[in-house]
């Protein structure tokens, strides 16, 4: 379990009362909630077809949404892609999603 106390982030809401989902191997970083994936999404699919970026992509969840959406080609900007298996990781992902050719991943 994470302890909300630990998290440094001066914008991080605590009082929010949602599920904060994490990484264990990175217990401070949370990923979006299912609210904010819904979001994206549904924002992102009025742009289907269409090129766009990301810039920081954590471990990929918010890429997944972007992909799944039709958006295409898709730069994704995360300098920890430069990380072989943190890489693997990532495209792993985002083959799960659809799309193992769309993004253009840029370390």
């Amino acid at each position: 379990m994470i302890l909300l106390r630990l998290i440094s982030w001066p914008y991080f809401r605590k009082q929010i009362d949602h599920p904060f989902r994490v990484d264990r191997r990175n217990p401070t970083v949370g990923f979006i909630n299912r609210d904010e994936a819904s979001i994206l999404y549904a924002n992102a699919r009025a742009f289907k077809g269409q090129s766009g970026i990301e810039i920081g992509a954590w471990r990929g969840w918010s890429t997944v949404d972007l992909v799944a959406s039709g958006i295409a080609p898709l730069h994704v900007v995360e300098p920890l892609l430069a990380d072989a298996d943190w890489r693997r990781e990532f495209e792993q992902a985002i083959r799960g999603a659809g799309g193992g050719s769309t993004p253009i991943l840029v370390p």
